[in-house]
């Protein structure tokens, strides 16, 4: 029985161009300013608490970055900014931010933020998504591999995810990037996508949401080893109910140092980066050249156990489009 294939992906700034974090914050501050008039926007002096908390946290953290030249030593800094994370976290809360709103209110809010292109979508996204679609939506016995997609992300809301990509399937004009693929296979490969990242708590209520940041009976998803516990986690669950015993290959698409775990622990890793490279996307490139790991492009990738592929285990894109022509060598190498 041939390895099926399972693809892990990132949201932000790997799907996307950008972070979306601000376009949810949007969200709740639009709802609370209909609903309170006397409200104050905390918005901003939440993000500006965020940035005070992490530079602080990276001046007085030991040992420095120059220092860290072990994963492990990396690994302890990214579990570090948990805290950061929760008390950021507290201060939505505690503001009342996203009080009331409801699951309709974020996915409109997904899809509006494709339709006026404050978010942009990477290219080569939907083509990415459509690999395999047809085959597993239909009802004949499928040959391994298989193609399992799956996001992972510390985005805030699911729900918006999920809005986004409705909208841009749905309206492929209103997306740049998109391909052009057949409209009922885009919908089946959304219908077979599956997304883990936080949520509103109650957020699917007539009421909306209760306010918190995440549901109490699922994983949060906030840091670099949250990501990668979600991804040993799926993998069990689907290997479990659908392949039994047979070994996965596991790709997984990031851009940044939250990425960096999941990225380590695939069998292949792709970095998504742009030129020039964004913030996050330099941060992850430094730390994995401190750390001594070998990156090459998509296009070095020379066949599963080939002497290329035996010293690059990452690899870095363009776009979502190289990431998928790699993924079809991958397809053609398992096939063999």
């Amino acid at each position: 029985m041939r390895r099926p294939i399972f693809l892990f992906l990132d949201w932000d700034g790997t799907i996307t161009h950008n972070d979306t974090t601000h376009l949810i914050g949007r969200v709740g501050s639009n709802h609370q300013r209909q609903v309170r008039t006397t409200l104050k926007d905390p918005w901003h002096n939440i993000v500006q608490a965020y940035s005070k908390d992490l530079d602080r946290h990276q001046r007085t953290y030991k040992p420095g970055t120059s220092q860290r030249k072990s994963i492990a030593e990396e690994q302890k800094w990214l579990e570090s900014l948990s805290f950061i994370e929760s008390r950021s976290i507290q201060r939505v809360e505690e503001a009342g931010i996203f009080k009331g709103v409801t699951q309709s209110e974020m996915e409109d809010a997904g899809g509006t933020a494709v339709e006026d292109g404050s978010l942009h979508l990477r290219k080569g996204w939907d083509r990415l998504l459509v690999m395999n679609a047809g085959y597993l939506a239909s009802k004949k016995q499928v040959a391994f591999p298989i193609l399992s997609k799956h996001i992972i992300s510390v985005s805030w809301s699911e729900s918006f995810i999920q809005g986004a990509l409705q909208y841009a399937a749905q309206h492929p004009n209103a997306s740049q990037a998109s391909s052009g693929c057949d409209s009922r296979l885009m919908q089946s490969a959304l219908t077979q996508l599956a997304i883990s990242a936080n949520e509103l708590d109650g957020i699917e209520n007539a009421a909306g949401s209760t306010g918190l940041m995440s549901r109490v009976y699922e994983l949060n998803i906030r840091t670099s080893k949250d990501k990668l516990q979600t991804m040993e986690y799926k993998l069990r669950q689907d290997l479990g109910f659908e392949i039994d015993s047979t070994e996965p290959y596991c790709i997984y698409v990031g851009d940044s140092a939250t990425d960096l775990e999941c990225l380590l622990a695939a069998n292949v890793g792709i970095c998504v980066r742009d030129e020039p490279m964004q913030n996050g996307q330099k941060d992850l490139a430094e730390t994995l050249a401190r750390l001594g790991v070998n990156v090459g492009h998509t296009t070095e990738f020379d066949g599963l156990g080939g002497e290329r592929e035996m010293q690059n285990r990452v690899y870095w894109a363009r776009d979502l489009e190289e990431v998928r022509k790699m993924v079809r060598e991958m397809f053609k190498a398992l096939d063999n």
